[in-house]
């Protein structure tokens, strides 16, 4: 029997974006002037209240449509349509928008580099790209002590990659976090716990919106 866990909360999980410039350490080269002022705008649309996505992603269209884009162009135009996608609830995009910001060599210059590989692990998992998460979990882990929320998520990509040691003790872990943080367990890292027993007939786990 296939299990599909329910995915409530991803974008309140994903971090949100900064403006084209502010992500970058000093040392990082800048967005072009066209893109970034593009860019600007469109983080403009996305502070509204309500969000405008449509009129931003347009112009996220706009910069990717820019003539001699560079490698720094697209890293951050890739992080604007990831969360306008992830908003929109496109999430093909989303998860390959992120993981390509996650796999540019441009990340280790970022500032909000934890950040982004977060949103990378979110998004993937949602999507199934499951090795992919756990690589970006694994980068995550060598910058410091994991949350209990991306340990939660990274339980549902090593059960799924049938790794169930993995997968129980990041699922204890995420629910002991949890408690401790005063918040309530995630009831899909719950749904892992259980079915990640030994005695436990297997089953596939996935995120899905409501």
């Amino acid at each position: 029997m296939k299990l599909r866990m329910l995915r409530a909360g991803l974008v309140a999980g994903l971090i949100a974006l900064a403006a084209p410039y502010s992500s970058a350490s000093a040392d990082m080269p800048k967005v072009s002037p066209a893109v970034g002022k593009t860019l600007a705008d469109a983080q403009k649309l996305l502070q509204a209240t309500p969000p405008d996505y449509k009129s931003a992603l347009d112009l996220v269209h706009q910069a990717q449509a820019a003539p001699n884009r560079t490698p720094v162009d697209d890293y951050f135009i890739n992080q604007f349509q990831g969360q306008i996608a992830a908003h929109t609830k496109d999430d093909a995009t989303a998860a390959a928008s992120f993981e390509a910001v996650a796999d540019s060599p441009l990340i280790d210059q970022d500032a909000n580099k934890a950040a982004l590989l977060q949103n990378a692990l979110i998004l993937s998992t949602v999507a199934g790209h499951y090795r992919k998460a756990v690589q970006y979990g694994d980068k995550l882990s060598a910058m410091g002590p994991l949350k209990y929320d991306v340990e939660g998520d990274l339980s549902i990509a090593y059960y799924n990659l049938k790794d169930m040691t993995r997968a129980r003790d990041l699922a204890q872990k995420s629910v002991d976090g949890a408690k401790a943080a005063g918040a309530q367990p995630d009831p899909n890292v719950l749904l892992v716990i259980s079915n990640a027993q030994p005695t436990a007939k297997t089953t596939r786990v996935r995120r899905k919106r409501h």
